[in-house]
């Protein structure tokens, strides 16, 4: 993978981390728990870069017919990687012929395999799954792992002894568990189990000591699946759902960063490590700062994504509601048009399907509230696509954005004019 962004020396290993046939080689050397380990296969599956700080890449490796997620986490120094390597192997569990644990000391960087991470100390019960988590759930009696963030958090599929799926179930690396709880509960709560628009998950149980939720198997398709036969219909349907999510309380929800901030520092971000666009990067922050209006507060389910978002039977469910805060309804419209020209920027749909789905999303919206004025949602628009688009594909490494990162850029000037 040749990464395209400029060097960064707080993270002089990052490109190498990043070359799937580096890494493979690296990890045949470290990472056999009884000498050299041949891997048949390896390739990141997800990124997580913080510019100026640190890398963390989750690998997912094939040994033979067994597959294994391996996490690698950068340090500043060997020292202070040194010290993370003899920490993890205290309660570190064995994973078979892979180690454990693994320390490359010419990269100051540590690998660890699930269920061992970094920070999230609960995997292994998560995984297993243990006897105390498998007590909030009757019947749970094997774990598929579903979703990784290391360091941050995972999700399971929970399966009963015949292999039935009977709930989800979640790891957090700190309280966003209970928060997230508190969010299932109230908005289940609000809607009932009948709202002809909106659905969420109905939490099951919480455990503190493991900071893991569970909640409820719910169904529908990704707006974006190729089985949906009718994507504006869907479109139209999550501009209901969000329509009725801003009708309810936010009033004990956490308040989202205002906006301007939040493109003021991303563009700074992304100037860093990107010479070549830093000047229209923050320029464009500046206009879309001078033009934004953060006054209305209303809840916002905050992370609308092509997986967040499932299409059921007319409605809209709604799941992973970690990031659900208060905040402008303009953000969170503004976010799903910007996914759109996102999407058709690097392929996923076409150019031509953009405006009409998200002229769909729109007039789903006014059927059930007054959407935002045009001014608003062009700001928060362009706000989306500089901060969360442009951003990310630098966070996350994404190949294809960043080769099209001045474009993505004119597009959001666009999207604001």
């Amino acid at each position: 993978m040749k990464p395209m962004l400029d060097y960064d020396p707080a993270v002089p290993q990052r490109d190498v981390l990043l070359d799937a046939d580096f890494v493979r080689e690296r990890l045949m050397r470290v990472l056999g728990s009884k000498g050299p380990l041949r891997i048949d296969e390896c390739r990141p599956v997800r990124i997580k870069y913080r510019v100026g700080a640190r890398l963390r890449v989750r690998n997912r490796i094939r040994v033979g017919t067994e597959r294994f997620d391996v996490a690698a986490s950068t340090f500043p120094t060997i020292q202070r990687s040194e010290q993370a390597y003899v920490r993890a192997q205290v309660d570190a569990v064995t994973c078979g012929l892979v180690r454990a644990v693994a320390h490359d000391r010419e990269l100051s960087t540590v690998f660890w395999t699930f269920p061992n991470d970094r920070k999230l100390a609960h995997l292994p019960a998560l995984a297993g799954p243990g006897p105390q988590l498998s007590k909030l759930l009757p019947g749970w009696s094997q774990s598929i792992l579903v979703a990784y963030a290391p360091e941050k958090a995972a999700t399971v599929r929970c399966l009963d002894i015949a292999g039935r799926t009977l709930a989800y179930a979640k790891s957090y690396v700190d309280g966003d568990g209970a928060r997230a709880g508190h969010v299932h509960e109230a908005l289940t709560r609000a809607l009932g189990p009948d709202d002809p628009y909106l659905r969420v998950p109905r939490p099951i149980a919480y455990s503190p000591a493991h900071r893991t939720l569970v909640v409820e198997q719910v169904g529908g398709l990704p707006l974006q699946a190729l089985e949906v036969p009718d994507r504006r219909a869907a479109y139209s349907a999550l501009g209901r759902a969000l329509a009725r999510l801003h009708e309810l309380d936010a009033a004990k929800a956490p308040v989202r960063r205002q906006a301007g901030d939040r493109v003021m520092a991303a563009a700074e971000l992304i100037a860093s490590v990107r010479a070549d666009v830093a000047a229209p990067a923050r320029a464009l922050a500046r206009e879309i700062s001078e033009r934004l209006d953060d006054y209305d507060s209303v809840c916002l389910h905050g992370d609308v994504n092509f997986r967040n978002a499932l299409f059921e039977n007319g409605r809209v469910v709604l799941i992973d509601l970690d990031q659900a805060s208060a905040g402008p309804a303009a953000a969170e419209l503004g976010s799903v048009l910007a996914s759109l020209r996102y999407a058709a920027a690097i392929g996923l749909i076409r150019s031509a399907a953009v405006q009409g789905l998200g002229s769909a999303l729109l007039s789903g919206y006014a059927e059930l509230r007054t959407p935002p004025a045009a001014p608003a949602l062009r700001a928060h628009t362009a706000a989306a696509l500089l901060a969360e688009r442009c951003l990310r594909v630098v966070t996350r490494v994404r190949t294809e954005g960043l080769r099209r990162l001045p474009a993505m850029l004119a597009d959001a000037s666009e999207a604001l004019a």
